[in-house]
């Protein structure tokens, strides 16, 4: 990878304007970092900001999630739906489009009745 990228440490709670990117994706990350409704909308506004105007994304969510546990450790999550994820990068995109995803044949965990699936360009 090294060869043709540069991989960065860094963290979507920080403002990534001006990063330029000319295309995005994000699985799992704005709604499962944290159980605070701020982080998850905060990740989503990073997000969008890294990349130019009119770069496509895609970004996956865990429909409902509350989080879960791992031996012990709790990870937490924020319980998001399609509304939810509509409002939040509804204002910083176009063409969006927001759908949600039957698991299957089951939902991974029990009460998470699915993924969400968002498509669009950066505002």
């Amino acid at each position: 990878m090294s060869k043709i990228a540069t991989v960065e440490q860094g963290s979507i709670l920080t403002d990534l304007s001006g990063r330029g990117f000319t295309m995005g994706t994000m699985f799992w990350v704005a709604e499962s970092l944290s159980d605070l409704r701020s982080e998850y909308e905060t990740a989503n506004r990073n997000f969008g900001n890294a990349m130019e105007p009119g770069s496509p994304f895609c970004a996956g969510y865990m429909e409902d999630s509350h989080g879960y546990e791992v031996d012990g450790i709790r990870f937490p999550a924020t319980p998001v739906g399609v509304a939810d994820v509509e409002a939040s990068l509804g204002s910083r995109s176009t063409d969006l489009v927001v759908r949600h995803i039957d698991p299957d044949p089951a939902p991974i965990r029990p009460g998470e009745p699915g993924f969400v699936l968002a498509t669009g360009r950066a505002a």
